[in-house]
């Protein structure tokens, strides 16, 4: 949710993710179908992609470490986190 607070607007949109992430997502795109209940029935929407849980993370992490300047503890404590977390997480990438 706090990635969504530093974004134009309140609203979290591609062009706010780094462009390693956007090309990160480009090569990995899974495609979930959406289903959704009508007159008793399901009905299937438009494909949509939808971030894996690791994905989202990481994009939060990066926009809260660009909010921060690059300030680890800062991110580290607005996240909630060990500054030890943090570095292993950024390692992950």
């Amino acid at each position: 949710m706090r990635a969504v607070t530093l974004a134009e607007e309140g609203v979290l949109s591609h062009a706010d993710l780094p462009e390693r992430i956007r090309q990160y997502e480009q090569e990995h795109r899974r495609v979930i179908p959406q289903v959704e209940p009508q007159g008793g029935a399901l009905v299937a929407l438009p494909q949509q992609r939808w971030p894996s849980l690791e994905e989202v993370e990481k994009r939060y992490i990066q926009k809260v470490l660009e909010a921060t300047g690059g300030n680890k503890r800062r991110t580290a404590d607005i996240l909630g986190i060990a500054r030890r977390t943090l570095y292993r997480r950024l390692e992950d990438e």
